[in-house]
């Protein structure tokens, strides 16, 4: 938990991880020890097509989830979506298509994540054609080195947003195997009343969230700049719809502050902070039709 200088509550939680009930190679007993005791509020478990029930362990939360997977060739369009926080099993089958998932999902109370994009090979029209996802994944820390090369789905996000299409974003880890590469590694900070199934979905429902790998990050767009509060790092990067931006990246030490003034043609704003040991942390899109 962090509350910030404003005294709001930001709770820290991973999204996406696998226990021995699919292909993790921790139990769900042992998961839990491991993520409480690295500062964690609350996780969800996504074990392959097995449905786990939201429980309340030792103030430990734990969402109900379950990831299932349509399509094999890239061609196709290979699918993983994630069930959060659904009060019962989605109606999914085998034979049910990627969309049939985002509608059981939604039907059992649950958000429905795009899991990985970038490591899928997915296109922006593939995306496109997906109808109702609540949020996809902007970083997945298995399919980083070393266990694959592909984790970063910051281009097709960035495209999308491009197009007007905003998808909240969330850092997973997608753990496996429970390294320090793919666990406790990369996570959401959600802004939430309560650590409870209804406090945490609604906030993620509503975008309250960002996505860190350690630094804390706080945008806020006034209509005319964004300003950008962080922990210490050296790098604060706006990414947005221009091509080109003569102060896209601020650089030095001991960053905290930073602000852009976007310039009339720049329809959206995303920031990407990066520390001096390489953990990032990653804003919403911010829409820059008006101020929030």
């Amino acid at each position: 938990m962090w509350i910030d200088k404003t005294g709001n509550v930001w709770y820290k939680g991973n999204l996406h991880l696998h226990t021995t009930a699919s292909d993790g190679v921790l139990s769900e007993a042992e998961v839990i020890k491991k993520y409480k005791a690295t500062g964690y509020d609350f996780i969800a478990v996504t074990d392959h097509w097995k449905h786990h029930e939201t429980t309340q362990n030792t103030d430990l939360l734990i969402l109900s989830g379950c990831e299932y997977d349509f399509h094999k060739t890239v061609r196709e369009g290979i699918f993983h979506i994630l069930s959060l926080g659904a009060d019962h099993a989605p109606a999914v089958t085998r034979k049910s298509t990627a969309n049939d998932c985002i509608r059981a999902i939604h039907e059992a109370g649950g958000l429905a994540c795009l899991a990985h994009p970038a490591w899928s090979l997915n296109t922006t029209e593939q995306i496109k054609s997906l109808s109702g996802i609540d949020f996809t994944e902007i970083f997945n820390s298995i399919s980083d080195f070393p266990f694959n090369a592909r984790p970063d789905s910051s281009l097709l996000v960035d495209m999308l947003a491009g197009e007007g299409i905003y998808l909240p974003l969330a850092a997973s880890d997608d753990a496996h195997f429970y390294t320090e590469s793919d666990s406790c590694r990369s996570f959401v900070m959600v802004q939430a009343d309560r650590l409870d199934r209804e406090s945490i979905l609604g906030a993620l429902r509503k975008g309250q969230f960002f996505s860190s790998q350690g630094p804390m990050l706080q945008t806020a767009y006034d209509g005319e700049a964004i300003t950008v509060t962080t922990d210490p790092v050296e790098r604060i990067v706006y990414y947005s719809d221009a091509v080109w931006s003569p102060h896209r990246c601020d650089t030095g030490k001991n960053l905290t502050q930073g602000v852009y003034k976007p310039a009339p043609h720049e329809t959206f704003l995303r920031v990407e902070v990066c520390d001096t040991i390489g953990r990032r942390a990653w804003s919403q899109i911010i829409p820059l039709t008006k101020a929030i």
